[in-house]
């Protein structure tokens, strides 16, 4: 039974939505939100804003703040103009009577919290990091960092009480690429990194999900000192796959017969070898390589021609835990998940010439014929669940999901990267 487990784990089956590049928002399309409560700090406008109408668009009654009441009733009639169940008060999150105000008026007024976005920070600093002050540092770890905490610890037991919830924090690029000239900023933003994966596996246990998102430059009124100084913006361009600044939007909101391609999501996978890798042969790694990594290169070579007929398209590759961490008895078939990560990474940037995006999702374990030798046993699966946030197997539909979302408007400005699909397992390569 361990032999089946393991030769047929973590590669599962996708059926995902599709939609054209061009066309409608399939996440947007659906009320999946539908009764829930979402508070999002400082989201009158930029990306704050573009989360909130993102979230009510999808059913959500979405609690807005901001510092400022004339900014507040400017977000909440422009809300409300597109049917989007709203409602605001102005919040200075550095304060902890703002903090404590914000929740309580939710929950009196709309029944309780479902989902909290992070999103208020400030800088008050640009310079050598070496010439920041105490203040300075006050200053942008008390909004940036504490307040993100504070705010969390505030609305999880109410989350608690509606047995589940959402912490979204916002990050930033910074936090991976510190910015010489936004040092103290670009460090709190890597701290909401650490907070988020210090938080992850104790709020699991609530059936709280933690996590964050990372934009780069958006077009925010936050960061209009970088995208409208034109020698700036370029020096970040040459960084870029996507040779844009990406709108708030996108960080709001994944042939013949049917007319074209505009989306392909290559998933086929087997795993021939169990045992040493030393013992496998030179014809297990060719088969093994031939279907899990050079058909998905050879796919979408031929689906390329097609996409740039339709001006663009989306590529989403299948990997797995297991390419980050491989698993000893299946050697090859984890040396094959390695390399659809690194396809991922070489294709985006020449892809995204012609507005083809590129990403990768990488499952942990789900509840799929190929993998139930691993989930149907639970001594194994125990072992497995000691590494996990989440306390169970996935879902196929878990992963559908997120394919869903990196093939749709959502995701514009995401090429090159690789969502990990785990319930917690840590995943670094």
């Amino acid at each position: 039974m361990l032999r089946f487990s393991f030769r047929r784990l973590l590669t599962n089956p996708v059926a995902g939505q599709t939609r054209k590049m061009s066309g409608a928002n399939l996440a947007g399309s659906q009320k999946s939100l539908s009764g829930m409560v979402a508070i999002v700090t400082a989201s009158t406008d930029g990306i704050g804003l573009a989360a909130a109408r993102a979230l009510g668009q999808r059913g959500a009654h979405v609690v807005v703040s901001s510092r400022r009441q004339s900014n507040v009733d400017r977000a909440v009639e422009l809300l409300e103009r597109e049917k989007i169940q709203v409602t605001g008060t102005t919040c200075n999150v550095g304060k902890s009577e703002d903090r404590e105000r914000l929740v309580n008026m939710t929950v009196e007024q709309c029944g309780g919290v479902d989902i909290l976005v992070s999103n208020a920070a400030v800088n008050p600093f640009f310079g050598n990091i070496m010439d920041s002050t105490e203040a300075v540092w006050d200053k942008i770890l008390d909004v940036n960092v504490k307040s993100a905490f504070l705010m969390t610890k505030l609305v999880v037991p109410h989350m608690e009480k509606r047995r589940g919830g959402s912490v979204v924090f916002v990050s930033s690029v910074a936090g991976y690429q510190p910015m010489p000239a936004l040092g103290p900023y670009s460090v709190s933003k890597t701290a909401l990194l650490g907070l988020t994966r210090a938080l992850a596996p104790e709020l699991a246990q609530s059936n709280i999900r933690v996590n964050c998102v990372a934009p780069g430059i958006i077009k925010t009124s936050f960061s209009e000192a970088l995208w409208q100084n034109e020698d700036i913006l370029g020096e970040f361009k040459k960084q870029l796959s996507i040779k844009r600044v990406g709108e708030p939007e996108e960080i709001g909101g994944t042939v013949e017969q049917c007319g074209g391609v505009d989306i392909l999501v290559s998933n086929a996978a087997l795993d021939l070898v169990y045992g040493n890798i030393m013992d496998s042969t030179e014809a297990d790694w060719d088969k093994i390589l031939d279907v899990n990594v050079k058909s998905a290169f050879l796919l979408t070579k031929l689906v390329v021609p097609h996409m740039k007929k339709r001006r663009g398209g989306s590529v989403v590759f299948v990997s797995s835990v297991a390419g980050y961490q491989p698993i000893q008895v299946i050697g090859p078939y984890s040396v094959s998940k390695t390399a659809l990560l690194g396809l991922t990474r070489a294709l985006a940037p020449e892809l995204a010439q012609s507005n083809i995006w590129v990403n990768c999702v990488a499952p942990g374990i789900i509840k799929t014929i190929f993998s139930e030798g691993l989930w149907q046993n639970e001594d194994i699966l125990g072992d497995f669940k000691k590494q996990l946030s989440i306390k169970r197997a996935g879902e196929p539909e878990e992963i559908g999901g997120v394919i869903a979302f990196l093939c749709s408007k959502d995701a514009s400005y995401i090429t090159g990267e690789t969502i990990t699909a785990t319930g917690g397992w840590s995943c670094r390569l």
